[in-house]
């Protein structure tokens, strides 16, 4: 666009907004004085939020979200994580998984009520999040059969590990009520959880 042979560098733009928005510009017209500037100091802004706060992962996510819920302390290399879970005292570290009821704990906030009244579906949605967001196994699911479900974990860790998984599984769910099957490999558990246990 030029005029008297001098040319701008700007760009018409006609749109409409809906009335919420259109009263959002009237508001900041009073402060920036043309909705030009309202506009133009509106995409700096989300220009410049969009590089402080870049997109992260579904997992990055999950794991930024029970981190706070967790209270969490501290960020451990994974070669010394296995280390650690290799020299545990296991006998001690299920009897912290027994007196701090971490997971429901984690699940009562997560839903925002107590753990007898989320559903069997919402427990197991609400394990895999958290189990996930730990960032320790290489996977978590579960499958539905008809009398009950299967939860897998997979992990590279060692048998340390999955017997660790046990016993937060095995008192979560005997706080809940459900009966579990639960067996445990070098790097795998597998619960059957069954839905009639009420």
């Amino acid at each position: 666009m030029s005029f008297g042979g001098v040319k701008l560098n700007k760009h018409r733009v006609n749109t409409t907004i809906s009335t919420k928005h259109w009263e959002i510009v009237k508001k900041h017209i009073e402060k920036f004085e043309t909705q030009q500037k309202v506009l133009e100091v509106a995409l700096e802004c989300l220009e410049n939020n969009s590089k402080q706060n870049p997109m992260i992962s579904p997992e990055e996510h999950n794991f930024l979200q029970a981190k706070g819920a967790m209270k969490s302390a501290c960020i451990v290399h994974r070669d010394v994580l296995r280390l650690l879970i290799d020299s545990l005292d296991l006998e001690r570290i299920r009897e912290g998984i027994y007196t701090y009821n971490t997971m429901e704990y984690l699940i009562t906030h997560y839903y925002q009520k107590p753990l007898k009244k989320c559903s069997l579906k919402e427990i197991l949605n609400g394990l895999v999040f958290f189990i996930r967001a730990g960032n320790i196994p290489e996977s978590v699911n579960y499958t539905e059969e008809e009398s009950y479900y299967i939860l897998r974990i997979i992990h590279d860790l060692n048998h340390n590990c999955s017997k660790i998984f046990k016993f937060i599984i095995e008192d979560f769910f005997e706080t809940y009520g459900a009966k579990t099957d639960i067996e445990t490999s070098q790097k795998t558990v597998f619960i059957k959880i069954y839905k009639n246990f009420m």
